[in-house]
C-alpha cells in the first residue's frame, strides 16, 4: 500500500449546490445562502464517496483514515503481481503527517504487507487559494460582497423590488454557468435597451476627446462586426465569439 500523504485544508470535492438540482431548502437564493449549502452537499458526497468505496471493496480498513482524521482523496485497487499478496491498493489522503504515521501503524497491524510512501506533497495552510486558470473561476460562485443590494442600505437598488428582482433574475444565469459552456442570452426588456442606448449615445459624445487611438479603432469595429449600438445590447457569447475570432484577441 502506497500513500501520499498532504497536509491540511486541501480543496476536496467541488458540487454545485443550486437550489433546483439539490433541493435548496430556502425559496429565496443568496451568495451566503450557496455557500453554506454547498458546504453541507460536499461534506455529504465525501460521505457517500467512502460509503461506496467501502461497498465495492469490503475493506473496514478504511475507517483507520477516518478514525485519524485523514481525508481519502484517491483510490486505486488491483490484483497483485507479488508472490503472496492479494492485492495492491495506492490511496492519496490529506492528512497531517503525525496523522499518516499512525495510519500507517495501525494498517501494518492488520495484515497489510508492505506500504511504501510515493511522494509527500507539502501545502501551506497559510496561502490563500485562488483560481489558476479560467475554469476555476466555477468554484467561486460563493463569493459575496458588502455592496449587494440586499445587504447595502446605501446602495440606490436597495428599496427597488423591481431592480432587486431582474438582478436576482440574472445573477441566477450567472450562477449556473459553467466554463466551457456557450454563455446564456439574456432577453433584455425595452426599458433596459433604452437606458442603454441614453448611455451609449452621451459616452459617444466624448469618445473623440477622451479616447485613445487604439479604443477608438476597436470600438469602431466592435459596431461594424459585434452589434454594438444604440439600440442594441450586445450579447456576451456573440462579443466572446467575435473576440475568439481576432489574431489580436
Amino acid at each position: 500500500m502506497a500513500a501520499a500523504p498532504v497536509a491540511p485544508r486541501k480543496r476536496l470535492v467541488s458540487i454545485k449546490s443550486y437550489s433546483i438540482e439539490h433541493g435548496y431548502p430556502s425559496r429565496r437564493r443568496s451568495l451566503v445562502g450557496d455557500a453554506k449549502f454547498e458546504t453541507v452537499k460536499n461534506k455529504e458526497a465525501k460521505e457517500t464517496w467512502i460509503l461506496e468505496q467501502r461497498k465495492k471493496t469490503e475493506d473496514e480498513e478504511l475507517s483507520e483514515e477516518e478514525s485519524c482524521q485523514g481525508c481519502i482523496l484517491h483510490l486505486e485497487t488491483r490484483t497483485s503481481k507479488k508472490k503472496d499478496f492479494d492485492f495492491d491498493i495506492m490511496v492519496r489522503i490529506n492528512a497531517t503527517k503525525d496523522r499518516v504515521l499512525h495510519i500507517i501503524k495501525a494498517l501494518r497491524a492488520n495484515s497489510v504487507h508492505d506500504i511504501n510512501i510515493l511522494i509527500e506533497e507539502k501545502i501551506s495552510i497559510k496561502d490563500p487559494w485562488f483560481p489558476r486558470h479560467i475554469s476555476e473561476l466555477d468554484f467561486c460562485t460563493h463569493l459575496m460582497t458588502k455592496f449587494e443590494p440586499d445587504l447595502d442600505m446605501d446602495h440606490p437598488g436597495f428599496s427597488d423590488q423591481v431592480y432587486r428582482a431582474r438582478r436576482k433574475q440574472i445573477a441566477e444565469i450567472a450562477f449556473l454557468y459553467k466554463y466551457g459552456e456557450s454563455i446564456p442570452r439574456v432577453n433584455y426588456t425595452e426599458e433596459e435597451i433604452r437606458t442603454w442606448g441614453v448611455v451609449y449615445n452621451n459616452l459617444k459624445t466624448f469618445l473623440p476627446t477622451h479616447a485613445c487611438k487604439q479604443y477608438l479603432d476597436v470600438f469602431s469595429i466592435l459596431e461594424k462586426e459585434c452589434g454594438y449600438r444604440a439600440d442594441n445590447i450586445p450579447q456576451l457569447e456573440d462579443v466572446s465569439s467575435f473576440l475568439k475570432s481576432k489574431p489580436f484577441f
